[in-house]
């Protein structure tokens, strides 16, 4: 499963290198595979941060990588399996001077 995922995370992010910090834990709830996917897709469209998915609840933290990205993690909350959450702690990236 973990190299599984880590294929679709350099799928997803190209050029970019891909580190796994996962362990694996007994007892994963039904559709844990399916939200590992969804949070590494939220993850992919940020400009930084970081994704944690423990139990049912996946974590997003970092900077948005566009303003419509908050009517996004709406969209993608929505896709999440029976069961989970996500708890979103993101800031929209700053403006670069003209």
């Amino acid at each position: 499963v973990k190299d599984a995922l880590v294929n679709y995370a350099g799928a997803l992010f190209q050029s970019t290198h891909v580190s796994s910090a996962m362990a694996a834990a007994r007892g994963a709830p039904d559709g844990w595979f399916g939200a590992a996917q969804l949070a590494l897709e939220m993850l992919s469209r940020m400009r930084q941060g970081r994704v944690i998915l423990s139990d049912r609840v996946i974590t997003l933290e970092g900077v948005f990588s566009s303003p419509g990205m908050a009517e996004l993690l709406k969209d993608f909350n929505e896709k999440l399996p029976k069961g989970f959450r996500l708890e979103a702690k993101v800031v929209p990236s700053a403006k670069t001077p003209a």
